[in-house]
């Protein structure tokens, strides 16, 4: 069985440690984003993180990967592995709502909901084959 340690990571105090700690126990990747909101803002962490693995362990990095920015992760980084929803909104389905009452947020918008673009998936495995 292979296990990932969730971005959970991304909150630890010392990243190195916790880099170590999590090879110790086994587990075979990391899903990080250099413990920033997004993988692109974390990718000096990322580098240095990648050069202390040194083949120990997979990082993979996640958290805001478009097919716009996954080549400058990569170049700047060297990790070969991404998580990625490749999200867009898209108009629900509800045919009415009553919009005093909110679900989550009052800023949130209840009329969409996010779903993995097809297309999207395809143009950052795109720019993934030509890394």
């Amino acid at each position: 069985m292979s296990v990932s340690f969730h971005r959970a990571f991304d909150r630890t105090a010392d990243p190195f440690k916790a880099l170590e700690d999590i090879i110790k126990l086994g587990c075979e990747r990391i899903l990080t984003s250099g413990q920033q909101p997004k993988a692109i803002e974390g990718v000096n962490l990322l580098a240095e993180l990648q050069k202390k693995a040194a083949g120990r362990i997979i990082l993979l990095a996640g958290s805001g990967v478009t097919e716009d920015n996954i080549r400058a992760i990569y170049e700047a980084t060297g990790i070969h592995e991404y998580h990625f929803s490749a999200r867009v909104s898209v108009p629900s389905k509800m045919k009415s709502h009553n919009q005093e009452v909110h679900m989550g947020s009052k800023d949130a918008d209840e009329g969409t909901t996010l779903v993995s673009s097809p297309q999207r998936v395809k143009d950052t495995i795109a720019k993934i084959i030509e890394m």
